[in-house]
């Protein structure tokens, strides 16, 4: 769906670096991760491309679980675009499957409290 979207010009995702290669979405088992443009209708767009997933898969998707991460943003703009999707915000250097996600993935601190889970439950 997303791939038509794309092909449609309904959606572009964004760019990487100053390449022209464009990253818009990023699945997983049962997570998906879409980039976009700080603009609102395409904020929108991706809302309508998942509500029309919604009516053809028969699946309904829990907003209460998405969240919404603003790069650069203005608060305010972003607490705005929160209520038009109906979702949560967070900021970015958050966890992800356990993980935090941030610039320096190779650092040993990055890794310690998955370490530690592991160690400890080694232990039993």
């Amino acid at each position: 769906m997303f791939t038509k979207a794309i092909a449609s010009g309904a959606f572009s995702g964004v760019s990487l670096g100053f390449s022209d290669i464009r990253i818009s979405h990023l699945q997983f088992s049962d997570d998906l991760i879409f980039f976009s443009d700080d603009i609102l209708n395409s904020l929108k767009d991706i809302k309508r491309i998942l509500r029309l997933f919604e009516v053809v898969s028969g699946l309904k998707l829990n907003m209460t679980k998405s969240k919404l991460y603003g790069f650069c943003m203005d608060k305010g703009t972003l607490g705005e675009w929160v209520d038009q999707v109906k979702c949560d915000w967070d900021h970015f250097l958050t966890t992800y499957l356990g993980l935090p996600l941030e610039q320096n993935r190779n650092s040993s601190e990055m890794w310690k409290p998955m370490v530690e889970k592991v160690r400890s439950r080694l232990k039993g």
